[in-house]
């Protein structure tokens, strides 16, 4: 079963990117493999309809996101 991220997630991993991190450091720091993140990103500057998929918001409980709410 493939492993599905909500929009929230990925929207973070863009915005890292978009910081200036490279996709090789935010890859290794989420655990996420770099073309998929630039597929992201990619995906998200070609359509403002970019993830509108459900995802799987409780995701984000595994990974540590520096500045991120408690759920």
């Amino acid at each position: 079963m493939m492993k599905q991220y909500d929009k929230e997630f990925k929207l973070m991993i863009v915005d890292l990117l978009e910081s200036g991190q490279s996709a090789k450091q935010v890859s290794e720091d989420y655990q996420l493999n770099a073309n998929m993140i630039r597929r992201w990103r990619r995906e998200h500057h070609s359509s403002k309809e970019s993830f509108t998929g459900k995802g799987t918001p409780s995701l984000r409980k595994c990974f540590k996101i520096p500045g991120a709410l408690p759920t």
